[in-house]
């Protein structure tokens, strides 16, 4: 068993994938296994990180590249190569991201000394200082789920996971949009002990050209029933759980609805049919952070406007 395995999904990354891959390659941490998933991109994404990978034979035998017949999204991306992954630990990259040297060594020794579930660390926006996210604010399961389900913060690649705890997964993603929250909340809920970094970091590339970013209504709308269908997961999941967890339900429900803000004046109707009555609940709770409710009542006098 290697310490760590990270796994990579690969589609149309060709401008980012050699920063992506050098980081990992460079990693301090000496035994990690990296896992490629080719989501059949229909770029030189692959032929570019095997011209890079010849650049550090010494990771050579550390590398799997494994090629899907169609495009099937990066929740199932991530699906291939957990089921190959041989790591103790497993942490997840995506491919137009990239990493600080010393970061998964820091987070696996951190692992070992604390003897934690999940390391947690904290990230940046295109490399920039200014926009760090603290990944780990709340150590005890619990809070920290709902800590980044108010923070909106469950992306699954800046969490190294003891790799047992996958096993335990109920759901996984149904579609692209939201997939990190299946993951990651579910994970949450099954470790004892979950600890954090911050002197390292991952840094998070806003790439305009990914399927986050619609540039028409079509686009839109098929990310808004992404979403929902990952969020009908995660409520199968935490509808079991503490009664704490009902707020934060609504909340990711209010995220889904938020999604058709990006163009008001042609979703009129449709956010007219979204989850009705949603607001009012989440401004009379007690449980949802005033910094949230700030947000709601911001998109309502958009609205209005």
């Amino acid at each position: 068993m290697v310490n760590v395995s990270v796994i990579v999904p690969v589609f149309k990354v060709e401008p980012y994938i050699e920063r992506c891959a050098r980081s990992l390659f460079e990693q301090t941490l000496e035994d990690m296994e990296f896992i490629f998933v080719d989501d059949c991109t229909p770029d030189a994404s692959v032929d570019i990180l095997r011209q890079v990978l010849e650049e550090y034979p010494e990771r050579g035998q550390q590398v799997t590249i494994v090629s899907h017949d169609t495009n099937c999204g990066v929740g199932k991306a991530r699906e291939t190569g957990l089921a190959i992954a041989k790591g103790e630990y497993i942490i997840h990259c995506d491919s137009d991201d990239w990493v600080d040297r010393d970061l998964y060594r820091t987070m696996y020794e951190n692992a070992v000394k604390e003897n934690a579930d999940m390391v947690v660390c904290d990230y940046d926006v295109n490399g920039d200082p200014a926009t760090i996210v603290i990944g780990g604010r709340c150590t005890t399961p619990v809070k920290f789920t709902r800590d980044i389900i108010y923070r909106n913060a469950w992306c699954i690649w800046n969490k190294m996971t003891k790799a047992s705890l996958y096993s335990k997964l109920e759901f996984y993603p149904v579609a692209a949009m939201g997939e990190d929250m299946v993951y990651t909340i579910q994970l949450a809920k099954f470790c004892a002990k979950i600890s954090a970094i911050h002197n390292l970091r991952y840094h998070y590339f806003r790439n305009t050209d990914s399927i986050t970013h619609p540039r028409d209504v079509g686009s839109l709308l098929r990310i808004y029933s992404e979403m929902k269908d990952n969020y009908r997961q995660i409520e199968m999941f935490l509808v079991k759980q503490p009664e704490s967890f009902k707020t934060a339900l609504n909340w990711i429900k209010y995220l889904n609805k938020a999604i058709l803000f990006i163009r008001i004046e042609e979703m009129k109707d449709t956010l007219k049919s979204a989850f009705p009555g949603l607001e009012k609940r989440l401004l009379l709770s007690y449980d949802l952070p005033l910094k949230n409710k700030y947000i709601i009542l911001s998109n309502i006098w958009t609205t209005l406007s």
